[in-house]
């Protein structure tokens, strides 16, 4: 571990995380990019924020992480990038230093029975024979002599009790020093800041200057740790969601007909750069449009359900290019839906990857056997009864990646995909509010929680106009990526911008488009091949 990565520190470089990859493994990151175009922001990268306290500043560490949903703050390593997916559930975020061959991981552990940090007294190197967590965690670390420890002890750590571990390790021939710190947060939640470093392979570890700028640097980020107050969080979800609650209930048939636009163009653009453009269409149909198999409604007023298709295409400075088909219908009940995406990934040299995924969700009234015991006290008899359930099933297949199907038990409060592509011209624009509800977001392939907020009525500069808007704010997850969907106050589209990655989709026109790019291709998307 080097001191010149720590001390080296690039504001304005760009996450993993949010960088879009023409790879055939980042086919999923490449939808939520592109899933701009549907006005709708798939953003999922959690993001750092300042956070002002007492901590001095170190020339160390990076400006502080905080996750309120985990409900921890901390100042990681400087040099470090988050890494995109997790290795678990529990797995709160990562941040990688390729260069230098560090990681630095935030996780949990959930308990199904209270158990305590340590079990009874024990001398500080017999940290086998205090029990508790304390023991499970030292017996899973790697060990170069195992059943040693280079490091155990009880100490503090943002006022909770914890214990910090520590061991050295050979890994692919390079000698690594991994440094854990186990915070108790209650009987079944406990905390793990871990950092792993490469480290000089020599006998006596106190005398490798990279093993004691590691440990030091450990220390540091220990020092800001901060576990937040979770309460104020779940009173906003549980009133976000009952204000929810009584606006979809207004969702009816009447009123998603009165917001559909049979044909909408956007362009794209990148630090104020066109890098593409897309098309939709809203229609009534009474579902996907099967490769014939399921022909147009002949009467649309007689439809089921409402459906969209979008056609999107970017293109990369190295000649690359993504196209993404997409289709998503719903019923007008909204207990019934189905949607589909077919990216196609065009390299430099013309070659060619593709992904597809397919999803359904569906509200269904099942019989269920129930053991019921009978009035004598004697005996029990079984008796079906009805249990409503609400499912997601999503399969994918890719060129060169396989991907197992999902299953999810959704909430009441989930929307399908249509729903989702079509909120902000449902939600009200006359006053301050916010909301919350349940989605699947196709790069996380997982049911999130997004996040909806509307501002008051404010000047904005779009496309060098000033203009009266109205923004209504959307992120995937608490602290998720914030884009904006300017509404006129008349309930128009006006733009959305992603100020992570300043990104906007603006609303254009058909020739608009051809002007900018040759041989566009603005059809309609091609139906699903089942």
């Amino acid at each position: 571990m080097s001191e010149a990565s720590l001390t080296s520190h690039h504001p304005d470089r760009m996450s993993k995380g949010s960088q879009t990859s023409t790879r055939p493994e980042g086919w999923l990151r490449c939808l939520r990019i592109l899933a701009l175009t549907l006005a709708i922001a798939l953003a999922t990268a959690h993001h750092a924020r300042a956070q002002a306290d007492d901590t001095p500043p170190s020339p160390y560490l990076d400006v502080p992480y905080v996750n309120e949903v985990a409900g921890i703050s901390i100042q990681p390593p400087r040099g470090g990038e988050s890494v995109a997916g997790k290795s678990s559930d529990d797995e709160v975020v990562r941040f990688r230093n390729d260069a230098d061959d560090w990681d630095f991981v935030i996780s949990k552990i959930r308990l199904a029975d209270p158990t305590p940090l340590t079990e009874r007294d024990a001398p500080d190197d017999q940290v086998f024979a205090r029990g508790g967590i304390v023991a499970i965690a030292a017996g899973q670390m790697p060990n170069d002599t195992p059943g040693k420890l280079l490091k155990a002890e009880l100490v503090p750590l943002a006022g909770q009790p914890a214990a910090i571990l520590a061991t050295r390790y050979r890994q692919n021939g390079v000698m690594r020093l991994r440094q854990q710190a186990l915070v108790q947060r209650t009987d079944t939640l406990y905390y793990v800041v871990t950092f792993t470093a490469a480290v000089g392979d020599v006998e006596d570890i106190e005398q490798d200057d990279g093993a004691r700028l590691a440990s030091e640097v450990f220390q540091s980020s220990l020092d800001t740790l901060r576990l937040l107050d979770q309460g104020e969080i779940v009173r906003d979800q549980h009133e976000r969601l009952f204000r929810m609650r009584a606006l979809i209930a207004n969702w009816n048939e009447n009123r998603l007909r009165s917001v559909v636009i049979p044909t909408r163009y956007f362009r794209l653009q990148r630090a104020g750069r066109d890098v593409g453009y897309a098309m939709a269409v809203e229609e009534f149909a009474d579902d996907l449009p099967r490769a014939g198999k399921v022909p147009p409604a002949k009467d649309p007023s007689k439809s089921a359900g409402l459906r969209v298709g979008t056609r999107t295409r970017t293109f990369a400075p190295d000649g690359s290019s993504v196209d993404l088909e997409s289709w998503m219908w719903t019923r007008f009940d909204r207990q019934t839906e189905a949607f589909s995406n077919l990216l196609v990934v065009t390299d430099s040299k013309g070659e060619k990857n593709f992904a597809m995924e397919r999803g359904t969700s569906t509200v269904e009234d099942r019989v269920v056997p129930r053991r019921i015991p009978n009035e004598s006290g004697i005996g029990e008899r079984i008796e079906g009864v009805r249990q409503r359930s609400y499912d997601l099933e999503v399969w994918s297949i890719a060129k060169e990646q396989a991907l197992p199907s999902i299953r999810r038990e959704l909430p009441a409060y989930y929307q399908p995909l249509a729903i989702v592509y079509l909120l902000p011209r449902l939600v009200p624009l006359s006053e301050p509010t916010s909301y919350m509800y349940a989605a699947y977001v196709p790069d996380r392939r997982e049911v999130m929680l997004r996040y909806v907020d509307i501002d008051v009525v404010q000047e904005v500069t779009i496309e060098g106009r000033r203009q009266l808007a109205v923004p209504v704010r959307e992120r995937i997850g608490l602290q998720g990526a914030e884009s904006v969907h300017y509404m006129s106050p008349d309930g128009r589209f006006l733009g959305t911008h992603q100020k992570a990655i300043d990104t906007w989709v603006l609303p254009t026109d058909e020739a608009t488009i051809n002007r900018i790019y040759q041989n566009a291709d603005l059809r309609k998307p091609q139906d699903v091949n089942d």
